[in-house]
């Protein structure tokens, strides 16, 4: 191998340790080793690499490490000496970015100011232990306060604060904000660092929370996993890309999800909506080490996702679990206030509870998921899709495997059509069209509800209103009200137009003592519903295919 050859692979390196990425060196040196050894001057280059990453070692500088996001080392440099302020506001941070348990209590070092120049610091690790414990609206007041404060001198301080608040709101649920306050930190970190890809990552998290932009996320992620980026950050853009791949129906890539509790939840939420089955056992695990921990949000998190695990299994024994885990964690989330998750909660049971005995009861439950979520995310589109408020070819794929996975069956669904365009509904909102309505044409069981009297035995006429009524404000002439009522090809009005009279005259006749005056007026185009009268169709819908029916084709 010449020189020339080496050329590059030095060039790989560099740029790795110019931006203080010496973790991505090592793994680069460790990536490259093999293939380097196994030729001449191989072990002499590596031994050049070795020196070079060493020299480059060298600077302990926290902010430059940090602006680099090069945590692993500046989660050593936070260890090292003993503990300031400082040294344990950034090291708290490096924990809780790299999936690592944190203290969630108050520790000896925050409960101990060392003076006023050092709160700022200490503002920081009270912000970090409340994130790690769970006390999310602690930590945003926290970290808001130190973020807004004009007198913390150090600028990365205050970025490094508004990125654990921003994290702390996702895991609130509000993904639309945390993408707005990324957002904003990107424009305080210096374009192309390591601290500026950092938070693009967790940008990129929110905006993939809120379903946005999944293409766009899945490209850029894309990117950042491959690029010339600090390990962590491609850590992370590597979860990602894994994420978007299967809400975008894609096959799941083999990502590596690191030991850590958060990176083992991200994958096990990446096989669920995948629709895999997803071994129980080990997220009961992360479940107990968690509790041990304090590691409260993320307990719960792993309890829910062994709940649907469990009702995946589909025995009886495996509901019984489920249902002990999903108790287990609602109560912790009442108990810690994880609204977002209490949510989770519910939708998971509801959409695994048989449906057949209540349908209506089964609604009732669903819509207050609806009602108790603040967010828009994929509570709101699984528990709308269940009440046929969005139909499922607008859900995305790892939605609908979802559904799959807890053994969703459709609820009841009906079309509504009052002059607008029909529109999918289920019982409950079913119940309310027809309580606003003065008419109700029922075409499944051909017949007519007028002000709550029940006219049956009158085909034609129901056939002849839902007509009117789907025409909306448009008078319809003689030939198209046979041709649709009387489902005839053709109109010869000698002999057709009389049978379009007498329907319209015994129509008038059996509704107007209902009314109080007759429905249909005569215009010079045709004929109409009146103004004043509010009527509506029913029909009822056949269930809806579910995603794995579709997929097979049947």
């Amino acid at each position: 191998m010449s020189s020339s050859d080496l050329r590059p692979w030095f060039e790989a390196l560099t740029a790795r340790l110019e931006k203080n990425d010496h973790t991505g060196a090592i793994e680069f040196l460790v990536e490259r080793s093999a293939e380097l050894l196994a030729v001449p001057g191989g072990p002499q280059a590596l031994v050049a690499f070795l020196a070079e990453a060493k020299a480059h070692q060298a600077p302990r500088d926290p902010w430059t490490l940090l602006g680099a996001a090069d945590l692993e080392a500046l989660c050593e440099w936070s260890s090292e000496t003993a503990e300031t302020p400082l040294h344990h506001a950034l090291g708290a941070f490096c924990r809780l970015e790299l999936d690592r348990t944190l203290e969630t209590g108050a520790c000896s070092v925050c409960l101990h100011p060392a003076g006023p120049e050092a709160e700022s610091a200490h503002r920081l690790a009270r912000g970090c232990h409340h994130v790690a414990a769970g006390r999310f609206v602690e930590a945003v007041a926290e970290l808001d306060a130190l973020f807004e404060d004009p007198s913390v001198e150090a600028p990365l301080l205050r970025v490094v604060a508004g990125i654990v608040g921003a994290r702390a709101v996702l895991r609130m649920g509000d993904a639309h904000e945390g993408r707005r306050r990324f957002a904003a930190l990107r424009s305080l970190t210096s374009p192309g660092s390591g601290l500026c890809s950092l938070v693009e990552v967790h940008e990129l998290r929110a905006m993939l929370s809120g379903g946005d932009e999944l293409e766009q996320v899945r490209t850029r992620a894309e990117q950042l996993a491959s690029g010339e980026q600090a390990a962590h950050v491609r850590t992370l853009a590597r979860r990602l890309r894994a994420f978007a791949d299967v809400l975008l129906g894609h096959p799941p890539s083999r990502a590596s999800f690191e030991a850590g509790a958060e990176a083992h939840l991200d994958g096990a939420e990446v096989a669920v909506l995948a629709g895999h089955t997803v071994a129980v056992a080990p997220l009961l695990a992360v479940a107990s080490s968690c509790a041990r921990d304090g590691r409260h949000y993320l307990e719960a998190r792993a309890r829910i996702l062994a709940g649907i695990a469990s009702f995946a299994e589909g025995t009886a024994a495996a509901r019984r679990r489920a249902e002990k885990e999903l108790a287990l964690a609602r109560r912790l989330c009442d108990d810690r206030g994880y609204q977002h998750l209490a949510a989770r909660c519910d939708l998971v049971e509801a959409l695994a509870a048989d449906r057949s005995r209540d349908p209506t009861a089964h609604e009732r439950r669903l819509e207050s998921v609806l009602e108790t979520s603040t967010t828009v995310t994929i509570l709101e589109r699984l528990a709308e899709a269940a009440l046929h408020r969005r139909p499922l070819d607008q859900l995305h794929a790892g939605d609908r495997q979802l559904l799959d996975l807890l053994g969703f069956a459709s609820l009841p669904a009906f079309t509504v059509d009052d002059g607008t365009g029909a529109r999918l509904v289920g019982s409950l909102d079913l119940e309310r069209w027809q309580g606003r309505a003065d008419l109700v044409v029922d075409l499944d069981r051909g017949e007519l509800v007028a002000r709550n009297k029940v006219v049956r035995g009158q085909a034609r006429i129901v056939a002849l209103l839902a007509h009117l009524v789907g025409a909306g404000a448009r008078a319809v002439e003689a030939d198209e009200l046979f041709r649709g009522v009387w489902n005839a090809r053709t109109y010869a009005p000698l002999r057709h137009r009389n049978a379009v009279y007498l329907a319209i005259a015994r129509t008038r006749r059996i509704l107007s003592p209902l009314l109080g005056e007759a429905p249909i007026v005569r215009h010079p185009n045709g004929w109409r519903l009146r103004d004043d009268l509010y009527a509506i169709v029913v029909r009822a819908m056949a269930p809806l295919p579910t995603a794995t029916a579709r997929s097979s084709g049947t």
